[in-house]
């Protein structure tokens, strides 16, 4: 007599049968450490193992779950993910070896779902990658769509910035013009008035120009100097 590989649930009717539940995998606790009494459980969450008082996990601006709780009367904050993984695989091999989630999840920190990788395994990550890809260009948008208002050092490094890139665009576009209007006979002074732009400005341009020949940048800086 042959024996079926399916579950009991699918030997009865489903229409006079109870539901089927699955038993749920017992919630297992242990220490973490280095932590003091902090336990961590396999299924992701952390606790105080002296007073059993469960914390409450919060999302952080990287997306990772933690949490806030004092260790010999200093406060410290940690990551869920890297404090299951201390609890159920021990130290890493490395002080710098990052706890990885096997599926990419970063709230899914089940102890199965944990391991230690080192920077390279976990950068090479293809999800991690996109996932940091998506996040920069995000964060830049952001930045763009509701730029935040620039006081002290920074404002006045900005406005520098800002008139700096204005001079280098009109001595760009007004460049060539100069160059015609200089070697037409034209002072600095009456290009400045013609074209409306600072003396320093014009001045500027005729002599930064790397087109001219010898003999004719001679010929200007006897012009400019009488």
């Amino acid at each position: 007599m042959s024996h079926s590989n399916t579950s009991p649930c699918s030997a009865i009717d489903s229409h006079f049968a109870p539901p089927c539940f699955v038993t749920p995998e017992p919630e297992v606790w242990r220490s973490v450490p280095g932590y003091g009494s902090l336990e961590a459980s396999s299924h992701g969450r952390l606790r105080n193992g002296a007073s059993g008082h469960v914390f409450k996990l919060r999302l952080n601006n990287r997306g990772y779950l933690q949490t806030g709780f004092t260790v010999d009367r200093r406060w410290r904050t940690a990551n869920a993910h890297r404090m299951v993984c201390l609890a159920f695989h021990g130290l890493p091999p490395h002080a710098d070896w990052h706890a990885a989630h096997k599926d990419s999840d970063r709230t899914n920190n089940r102890a199965d779902n944990m391991e230690w990788q080192s920077p390279q395994e976990n950068w090479s990550d293809p999800v991690r990658m996109y996932r940091c890809r998506m996040g920069a260009g995000q964060r830049k948008a952001e930045r763009l769509a509701n730029p935040k208002p620039l006081f002290g050092y920074a404002k006045r490094r900005a406005e520098g910035k800002a008139r700096g890139e204005a001079v280098k665009a009109v001595a760009t576009r007004d460049h060539a013009r100069i160059l015609s209007l200089f070697n037409e006979g034209k002072t600095v002074q009456q290009i400045a008035t013609t074209l409306g732009r600072a003396y320093a400005t014009v001045k500027r341009a005729i002599t930064l120009s790397g087109s001219m020949t010898g003999a004719a940048q001679l010929a200007m800086a006897e012009r400019l100097a009488a």
